[in-house]
């Protein structure tokens, strides 16, 4: 069965669209590349997950822009730093940063 395509070019929140009145930060995603394959961060950390668990083997080689190059171990990890891994999770650190300083300060919104 075929998904009907939306005709209707609104927000499908259309109750918040007066509400988004800012500029949205734009990142270009890093791509990481496997073999013909080309990967998103999310989609690396997924078959980082499977060779850990067992379900890939071990040693597949991956490419980041910067043409670093690096191994999935046996346990997932990666055997060099790849350029752009770590964007999410430094921006994980900062939103935890930013509110435990909110909280430290008493911030209220």
């Amino acid at each position: 069965m075929k998904a009907k395509k939306n005709k209707n070019k609104s927000s499908p929140l259309p109750e918040f669209n007066n509400a988004i009145n800012f500029k949205i930060t734009k990142i270009n995603p890093v791509k990481f590349f496997v073999g013909r394959h080309s990967l998103n961060e999310l989609e690396l950390k997924t078959l980082q997950l499977e060779v850990a668990e067992g379900r890939k083997q071990a040693g597949i080689m991956v490419k980041d822009e910067k043409g670093n190059i690096a191994s999935i171990q046996e346990d997932g990890r990666l055997d060099n730093f790849l350029y752009g891994l770590d964007l999410a999770t430094n921006l994980n650190i900062k939103i935890v940063q930013a509110n435990r300083i909110k909280e430290s300060t008493g911030w209220r919104q």
